[in-house]
């Protein structure tokens, strides 16, 4: 015979189940709780939302810097690192109103001895982004050279008049404000709302294509790499690790465009001299080969370790496991014992 305890446990588990499990048959879905705090639209919107206005936004705040200030800088990052950090803010903020776990969110610190794995696939990542970017402005040159000259323009870093002040703001809204922000955005946040309504297979593959979308300039790369950052993410259980792969990823992108600002010697291996666009048309056979090769090499790597780390309907999410292990009867007669 079973006592009041047991009964209260059991109604207990059934309200608690995860947001990626199916529910007890016996379940009243017409009356069941929100399967997870992650179960709302309102998420999305806000994120595509700012990013979308934070674009005009940027452009508004850049024209009124350039007002003052001395003209002749894009402003690529200061709308990134703007619109990223007004995104971040909005998140956080709302996650405390939904009571939001975020020590279950972002999970344990980086265990080198365990998860030197994930981290070093950094490098088949940027071997993918040189050979498929190099293909791609090769090609786009020969036939819209205006179009690969507006890009290399709009998303130069360097070409500011601030000084070591904007070199300072450009390190820290490339190398720490988009990695912490986008990680959170995406794999701490879209991620769990694609997987309360589909597989979490489906939910990986739909945030990765988001991320592109959001990253045009070099795509398939973005894809890459959104991918592998959320296979570590669930894998390692811990946010930090695609926030660590982020950081290296964009500090490696962001260390050839500020190496001329930080090289007192002048010497000629960091000029930093970006190709023109007759330079880009002129790109060989040879040159496509080994674009090739890069872009097949880095993608075999990716590719094992996607099978490696294979996303099922049985994977859970690490804001569901950490809180699953919270609430197990082994975690709770230890905390009264």
């Amino acid at each position: 015979m079973r006592n009041k305890g047991d009964i209260m446990h059991e109604e207990h588990q059934i309200e608690q189940f995860p947001a990626n499990a199916n529910p007890p048959e016996n379940a009243d879905n017409a009356e069941a709780e929100p399967l997870s705090p992650f179960h709302n639209y309102l998420a999305t919107i806000i994120i595509i939302c700012v990013q979308v206005l934070g674009l005009p936004l940027g452009y508004l705040l850049t024209w009124l810097a350039n007002t003052i200030m001395p003209s002749g800088y894009s402003g690529s990052v200061l709308r990134i690192g703007l619109g990223t950090a007004a995104t971040t803010i909005g998140i956080l903020f709302m996650m405390r109103r939904k009571a939001i776990n975020l020590r279950y969110l972002f999970g344990t610190w980086i265990d080198f001895t365990t998860h030197w794995k994930h981290l070093l696939m950094i490098i088949p990542l940027w071997i993918i982004a040189i050979g498929y970017t190099g293909l791609t402005f090769g090609i786009l040159a020969q036939f819209a050279p205006q179009f690969v000259q507006d890009i290399m323009r709009n998303f130069s870093v360097t070409d500011h008049p601030y000084g070591w002040v904007g070199d300072v703001y450009i390190t820290m809204a490339i190398c720490l404000i988009a990695p912490v922000g986008e990680e959170i955005m995406f794999r701490g946040t879209i991620l769990y709302r694609f997987a309360s309504y589909k597989h979490p297979y489906q939910a990986v593959v739909s945030l990765s294509i988001l991320f592109a979308c959001f990253h045009p300039q070099n795509f398939f790369g973005s894809l890459a790499f959104a991918y592998v950052a959320a296979t570590s993410y669930i894998y390692s259980r811990s946010l930090w690790i695609p926030i660590c792969i982020h950081a290296m990823n964009n500090s490696l992108a962001s260390l050839g465009t500020l190496a001329e600002r930080l090289n007192p010697f002048q010497s000629p291996m960091f000029t930093n001299e970006k190709p023109t666009v007759e330079e880009i048309q002129s790109i060989t056979l040879q040159d496509i080969g080994i674009l090739l090769v890069l872009l097949i090499a880095g993608g075999l790597v990716v590719w094992r370790y996607i099978k490696a780390h294979p996303i099922t309907a049985d994977t859970k999410l690490p804001y569901f496991a950490a809180l699953e292990k919270a609430q197990s009867p082994s975690q709770s007669s230890i905390a009264t014992a």
